[in-house]
């Protein structure tokens, strides 16, 4: 009998091991962190934005996952300003479908949708928004990454960027050529 349920013991564990979830290894966090709620066949990352600058993970791919692999991501922009802008390119492998993006209390709007990279402008205050259903709710989709090109062990990179709108960022170029003048002229 103990030996019976030692062998399931260790047939479980074995099988359990071979169905893990992608291993998300950070490239370059920039200051930023990100909490991995990945499973089986499911990439869930939530990246905590608290620099404007790219975050880029390494995702190696396991037995359970693909060749269609899940994607969402709940998005936490902390230094409360509007990005302008967030883009999510891929590297190694393809976005085969994009699935529902929900803007909290701002607006997204998709700009570009590409095998590669997808990127989409934030209008309005906002504090992060959410990609894909990660709360399982009725009615959201999941975006998805084509894996199918990979094999057990590979890996694709995921670079996730908030940039500020264009004219943010001339706006604060413009302050501070007007601080280094009023500076200058005092002297």
């Amino acid at each position: 009998m103990f030996r019976n349920v030692l062998q399931s013991l260790v047939l479980s564990l074995v099988l359990w091991e071979t169905v893990q979830a992608a291993i998300v290894t950070p490239i370059t966090l920039n200051g930023n962190t990100y909490q991995d709620h990945s499973a089986s066949n499911l990439l869930s990352v939530d990246p905590d934005f608290t620099k404007f600058q790219p975050m880029v993970l390494s995702i190696e791919v396991e037995a359970g996952d693909g060749p269609l692999l899940a994607f969402n991501s709940v998005v936490d922009l902390l230094d409360g300003r509007d990005p302008g802008c967030f883009s999510l390119e891929l590297s190694g492998a393809t976005w085969a479908f994009v699935g529902t993006f929900d803007p909290g209390i701002g607006q997204l709007f998709l700009v570009r949708n590409e095998p590669t990279v997808i990127s989409f402008t934030t209008l309005g205050e906002s504090d992060g928004f959410v990609l894909g259903n990660p709360f399982a709710l009725s009615g959201e989709n999941d975006w998805m990454i084509d894996v199918s090109s990979l094999s057990v062990g590979s890996s694709f990179t995921l670079t996730m960027t908030p940039a500020p709108e264009p004219g943010t960022a001339l706006l604060g170029l413009l302050g501070a050529v007007g601080l280094v003048k009023m500076c200058r002229r005092k002297r």
